[in-house]
């Protein structure tokens, strides 16, 4: 199921089912709140979705329910990309050292404005993009987008933890031309300009991502809700999502379990 809400008080507006891959859906006005595959979120009149972090919140929900998929774990963090604050948790200074050539990558992404200024801070659902790949540079320099440190040490008693789990939901979108002629090949036309998300395979080719427990000083390349095990405990991580494709890859929403 996936959840419906307006962008101006992001307000619950229908649930629905989950449209086939390449299916695209109008969105103006509105944004798209995806839910974990096989997490039943319970949608009422009164529900909402921010703050996120309370646990009435539809977001908070679908991530406890996540988590209740994986018994093993204890903990769950998640940004779902939503408001400025979720900016904050991003690194957008931060580099990609790949860990089979050692080549670094700068982040190369499409995102909001965080909190703390100088300019106004703002973040727009589903506009959170990893940046088509620059095959003219040497290397190629990949769309990156690198998470801010995530200090887990507080949830596992100091001693941070050794084994984790990485989800992330990624959506397509296109927008069409705005239409309004007399004359030539479009004469009689009006068509508004519509922006469609668009469903697509959650691990493609040309996505890589990749976690850190070590503040990003080394990487481990991941499988979505697969578990990823280290020798040594970390408490300092970081994820890293990368587009080795031609075109923009949207990320909606990531969240680690431990």
């Amino acid at each position: 199921m996936r959840i419906l809400a307006s962008r101006d008080e992001n307000k619950i507006l229908q649930v629905e089912k989950v449209p086939p891959e390449g299916a695209p859906v109008p969105i103006n006005g509105k944004y798209v709140l995806s839910t974990p595959e096989g997490v039943t979120v319970h949608v009422f009149p009164d529900s909402i979705i921010l703050p996120t972090s309370n646990p009435a919140s539809v977001v908070a929900q679908a991530y406890a329910g996540l988590l209740a998929q994986f018994p093993q774990y204890e903990n769950i963090l998640f940004n779902p990309l939503l408001i400025d604050a979720d900016v904050d948790d991003l690194d957008l200074g931060a580099t990609f050292i790949d860990p089979i050539t050692a080549d670094t990558y700068p982040t190369r992404a499409q995102v909001g404005r965080g909190t703390g200024g100088p300019l106004t801070a703002g973040q727009a659902p589903i506009n959170t993009a990893m940046l088509a790949e620059n095959p003219g540079a040497t290397p190629p320099r990949p769309g990156m987008l690198i998470s801010d440190t995530i200090d887990i040490g507080p949830l596992t008693g100091g001693v941070g933890a050794d084994e984790f789990v990485v989800y992330w939901y990624l959506y397509d979108c296109s927008t069409t031309q705005d239409v309004n002629a007399n004359f030539g090949a479009q004469a009689g036309n009006n068509f508004p300009a519509l922006r469609n998300v668009i469903e697509q395979d959650q691990e493609p080719a040309d996505l890589q991502v990749y976690i850190s427990i070590n503040d990003g000083t080394t990487w481990v390349e991941v499988n979505r809700l697969i578990p990823a095990a280290f020798c040594n405990k970390g408490d300092l991580v970081r994820l890293a999502f990368r587009n080795n494709g031609t075109t923009k890859t949207y990320l909606a929403a990531y969240a680690v379990m431990f």
